[in-house]
């Protein structure tokens, strides 16, 4: 059984708790706004945080150098670096934006492949393993499965 009192942000007092009300607060504006414009702020927010950031935007810079090759030039480096970090704003709006309880929502904007599967084997009763990799949003496919009667318990690493 989780322990909500443990959560990281749930903890009574205190910064966790601060975060965890900044957080609420920026989920219901980005939900209160249409989609188009709630993404463009979430891309224009990583972009600053980029700007912000020198250490992480280091650690991308050099992620992306690998990927793209040694022969990189550093303008389109510095284009990626940019497209990576404005792309990862809107994936958390998206992620803020989720609401559970809006299973129609759900089925119009995301498709599930798998989902026959997943749903077979959660219903034998023996639990469900799934290795997810850093593609699309999981969060989103924890959400629908959560919606279809399956909560999910899943591993992470405590985040400021």
């Amino acid at each position: 059984m989780h322990d909500e009192s443990r959560a990281p942000g749930r903890r009574r007092g205190g910064s966790g708790q601060c975060v965890d009300l900044w957080y609420r607060g920026v989920a219901g504006l980005l939900r209160a706004l249409p989609r188009p414009v709630a993404s463009g702020l979430a891309g224009s927010a990583g972009r600053a945080v980029a700007a912000c950031a020198p250490a992480r935007r280091r650690v991308v810079a050099e992620n992306l150098a690998r990927v793209l090759g040694p022969e990189v030039d550093p303008a389109t480096l510095e284009r990626c670096v940019r497209a990576a970090f404005s792309s990862y704003g809107r994936y958390w709006a998206d992620a803020a934006r989720l609401d559970a309880s809006d299973t129609q929502l759900l089925e119009r904007r995301w498709t599930i492949e798998g989902a026959e599967r997943f749903l077979e084997a959660a219903g034998s009763g023996r639990g469900v393993v799934l290795a997810l990799p850093h593609l699309g949003s999981w969060e989103i496919g924890g959400v629908w499965a959560a919606s279809v009667g399956h909560p999910l318990t899943t591993v992470a690493e405590p985040a400021e």
